[in-house]
């Protein structure tokens, strides 16, 4: 009497772990005991292709024993032998990349009772994220199986990007924001560090903006801003970084950059953002403080100097730029021989041009305060050799632009 009722219980057990067939001893009885026993069945069966999860058993090689249909369908596998084949197409099987797939074998080789981790899946109709949960069964027999959970987490990591983005983004402007500008500034530090290489840090305050809101109202303030920011996100370098710092400061990281690049593309921006009437409001310009990293310069005392260099910009009358590599960008300005001052009446009104002006009062400020401090002669023919490469390139840019 209980001989029968022992083989049930093992079949059973062999259900709950996913092994072997779905037969269960005494379902070919004819009596009360062979109904519990196909009753036993079909329940299990329901319990196994109803669960929205994937589920699957490795035998001990880690190899496919069992799959339930949503594990199949996941993908696209019509039975084991085609599951099997897919997990072992190579680069990475049923996982996205081989570094994921190597973390799934390394489990299978642990000897912790449970392995929980997430992967992104190579699936029927594209990439899926899973959540991953294998359990190490040891058998009667002695050998091993692994059953486990296939989960698809791809909605919650959707949310969870998009929760991560709406943190480093500003909500008005759509430019990422403070804690966004922190994170990038920490890695072109580490990158320059490592690599070599200046990066440039570029901020712009956009001038009387307090008068705009009190004037005109917050409405028309953040119109203004939104504007400012497409603005400044199409006069940008591909490789460069733009930032909403907080209320109407900007920031732009530039990860290779120099004294003269990165004031050309201040100068852009201030021209394009001089160039707009907003409905309402009319022109609103900004002040620009440029900084060039130093080797081996901290990120506080680099974002110091190019915040001195805005300061001055400000006190200087405004809507211009102050580069802290020229001489004008600290507190006190550096005594040299000679020292060439750039003023907005010597503009002409041609972009290329008053940019490459600019360009050519840092180099020769350059020049003269390599003589001044007693420089290495090496050094400053560098400098000059500069200054002269760029003054011929400048002339023949303005023989062409008056020749137009």
């Amino acid at each position: 009497f209980v001989h029968p009722f022992q083989s049930l219980m093992d079949g059973i057990r062999r259900q709950e772990t996913l092994q072997g067939t779905i037969q269960i001893a005494g379902e070919e009885r004819h009596d009360e005991f062979g109904r519990l026993a196909r009753a036993i069945r079909q329940m299990s069966e329901r319990w196994v292709r109803s669960m929205p999860v994937g589920l699957f058993l490795l035998d001990a090689a880690g190899r496919f024993a069992f799959a339930n249909p949503l594990m199949m369908a996941q993908f696209d596998c019509k039975n084991l032998e085609e599951l099997n084949v897919r997990a072992a197409d190579p680069p990475g099987g049923l996982f996205a990349d081989q570094s994921a797939q190597k973390r799934f074998q390394a489990g299978l080789k642990d000897e912790t009772e449970l392995t929980v981790f997430e992967a992104e899946m190579r699936g029927a109709s594209g990439p899926f994220w899973a959540d991953i949960r294998l359990r190490r069964v040891l058998n009667q027999d002695g050998t091993v199986n692994w059953e486990g959970v296939l989960l698809d987490i791809q909605e919650k990591k959707e949310q969870e990007r998009h929760l991560r983005q709406e943190a480093i983004t500003d909500a008005l402007t759509n430019l990422p924001n403070r804690k966004n500008f922190q994170c990038v500034m920490e890695e072109e530090t580490a990158r320059a560090d490592r690599y070599g290489g200046a990066p440039a840090l570029l901020m712009f305050d956009l001038d009387h903006f307090k008068q705009v809101n009190d004037q005109h109202g917050h409405d028309r303030g953040d119109e203004v801003l939104v504007a400012v920011a497409d603005t400044a996100r199409h006069s940008v370098r591909k490789t460069d970084h733009l930032f909403r710092w907080g209320g109407e400061e900007f920031a732009v990281l530039m990860p290779e950059g120099s004294p003269e690049s990165a004031s050309f593309v201040a100068e852009k921006i201030r021209r394009n953002l001089e160039a707009i009437v907003h409905p309402g409001v009319g022109t609103v310009t900004a002040s620009f403080g440029v900084a060039v990293r130093h080797v081996g310069e901290s990120e506080s005392d680099w974002f110091r100097r190019v915040d001195q260099s805005l300061y001055l910009a400000k006190r200087r009358g405004r809507n211009r730029i102050v580069c802290a590599e020229d001489g004008q960008g600290t507190p006190a300005e550096r005594q040299t021989l000679i020292h060439l001052f750039w003023q907005d009446r010597l503009a002409c009104g041609h972009p290329l041009i008053d940019a490459q002006h600019r360009e050519l009062f840092l180099l020769a400020n350059n020049v003269s305060d390599a003589v001044f401090h007693q420089t290495a002669a090496e050094d400053i023919g560098t400098r000059f050799n500069r200054l002269c490469e760029h003054f011929s390139l400048h002339m023949q840019d303005e023989e062409r632009s008056l020749q137009e």
